[in-house]
């Protein structure tokens, strides 16, 4: 099996940036990574600067993203160091990749958050049900850690970040997990009628993912140009 790849950029000099946090080996938005990578490049042509990053520790970001950049205070650097180069940053991800997305984005008080199927607390029920694998890697999960609770952090953080999480509505699990924190400042939540689960799967092979990003990114419905005016 060929090494991870940590970080993946298509970068074109644009004025926002998006970064799509990938939480399993193997697959993000439940598809394989090769498609989501056709999508990012798709954003990209559109006008958009893109980064994927990749927990090749399996920590759930805690533990950072590969053994150079081994905490999340390091991660949290590199992301800020990303982040001076744009007007806007825009954070996103599918299941753990979303909670990630909220924890780091609102930290940094990015503009946007995306999360599709939005994890909101990391118990050890939540995150097993399904055979994860990664249990050995994730003793560190003790629940009296205040950040594996959304709502803790949320209510602990002054923050502008929007947060929009995209949910399946036929799954209670998924419906539950994203009004956990529907309380705190700045949270939306768009119910989806999916024929699976794994909503971010159905929306990238229907085609639809990208219109749901980019009518998130742009609320005002004039692409990147439009919304965010080139520099003079």
């Amino acid at each position: 099996m060929p090494p991870r790849e940590v970080l993946y950029e298509n970068f074109n000099k644009n004025r926002t940036l998006i970064v799509t946090f990938q939480a399993h080996a193997d697959k993000i938005f439940a598809s394989p990574v090769e498609d989501v990578k056709v999508m990012l490049n798709s954003l990209a042509s559109m006008g958009y600067d893109v980064l994927k990053m990749d927990d090749t520790n399996d920590s759930f970001f805690f533990q950072g993203i590969d053994s150079e950049r081994n905490t999340s205070e390091k991660t949290l650097e590199l992301l800020s160091q990303y982040m001076k180069n744009y007007d806007t940053t825009i954070f996103m991800g599918n299941c753990v990749g979303a909670y990630v997305a909220i924890l780091l984005g609102t930290t940094l008080n990015v503009d946007k958050v995306i999360g599709i199927n939005t994890i909101t607390y990391l118990d050890q029920n939540t995150l097993f049900e399904q055979g994860d694998g990664r249990e050995s890697k994730v003793s560190f999960l003790d629940q009296n850690i205040s950040k594996l609770n959304l709502r803790n952090h949320l209510s602990n953080l002054d923050y502008k970040t929007q947060i929009y999480s995209i949910v399946d509505q036929n799954t209670p699990t998924h419906v539950k997990q994203s009004q956990y924190i529907q309380q705190y400042p700045n949270v939306n939540i768009e119910y989806v009628d999916s024929p699976i689960p794994q909503v971010g799967r159905h929306l990238l092979q229907n085609g639809n993912l990208i219109n749901k990003i980019i009518g998130k990114i742009d609320t005002k419905g004039g692409g990147p140009g439009l919304e965010f005016p080139a520099e003079k």
